[in-house]
Formats: C-alpha cells, structure tokens, sequence
C-alpha cells in the first residue's frame, strides 16, 4: 500500500480496535505519527515565553491522541498476524507494575526508620534493573509480532488485507 493512502486509511480507522493493517500499513501510519508527534514537540518547544501556557496542554493533547492512534493500529497489525490485540498491553502492564513497585518501595523508604539507605538503594537499584530488563523484554516481543507477516487468508479478525483492494 502506498505511503498516502497507508496514512490515510490509518486516521479512517482510529477509532477502530477491529479488523487487520498489513505490514506496510502499519509502518508507514506509525512512521507518520511518529513523526507528527516529535514536529509537535519541536512546535510546543519553540513558542516564546508569552505564549507557553498553552505548551502543556497542547503536548498532552498530543500525547493522547497519538496513543489512541498507536494502540488501534496496533491491534490492527496484531490481528493480521492471528493475535489477539491485547498482546499490545504486555509491555504497558509490565511498565505500570513498574511503577508501582517503585512508588511503594519509595513510600517505604520514606517511612522507614531503617538507617540501612545503602541497603534500600541497591534493592532499588536491582529491583529497577530487573524490572526494565522485563519491560525491554516485552517491548522486544511486541516489535517482534509486528513485524511478522500476514497470516494467510482471512482469520477469526477479518480478511486478508493483503488480498483485498481498499
């Protein structure tokens, strides 16, 4: 598919979490939003001083829309390879556990009486290690699904887009 119309049939289905996106599709929408986001980020970054207080919410705006767009494409993309589109929050589950086992050993740190701060620290340290390593790890597997090709055929999520003229 070509570049334009990958694009274009990308933002005409945004808001659809069904169906299938060919390889090239996907790549080249994912590309494009890509890059709209860093132009964005360019765009918030160089407004003069007087105008900043718009900045923030622009940026999140921006931030939201595009992980919309991410996630609908990617469950498109994983669908046309025979999976399910909830494989696209593994890496997102893995990050918010992240998260929170920060913010509660953090909490206890905080809270503790404990004089040991070496000991906390490298517990931190190793805890932030081990849970990076599983977050690059799904990040990894993720990529790695998106890449494979279409499954032959129409499946359980749709026809073959490969197959089918748009």
């Amino acid at each position: 598919m070509a570049p334009t119309k990958s694009i274009a049939n990308g933002f005409r289905k945004a808001l659809s979490f069904s169906g299938r996106d060919s390889r090239a599709a996907y790549w080249w929408f994912v590309g494009f939003i890509t890059l709209t986001l860093l132009g964005t980020a360019a765009m918030v970054d160089s407004l003069t001083p007087g105008t900043q207080t718009a900045a923030p919410k622009l940026w999140l705006l921006g931030i939201v829309v595009s992980i919309v767009l991410y996630l609908s494409s990617t469950f498109r993309r994983l669908h046309d390879t025979g999976r399910s589109g909830l494989q696209a929050f593994e890496p997102l589950l893995v990050f918010a556990i992240y998260g929170a086992v920060f913010a509660v050993t953090a909490m206890g740190l905080l809270n503790s009486e404990d004089t040991d701060a070496a000991g906390w620290l490298i517990g931190i340290l190793a805890l932030n290690a081990i849970l990076s390593l599983a977050f690059l790890i799904t990040m990894a597997r993720l990529v790695f699904r998106l890449t494979r090709p279409s499954e032959p055929g129409p499946n359980k999520y749709g026809p073959n887009p490969n197959e089918v003229s748009s």
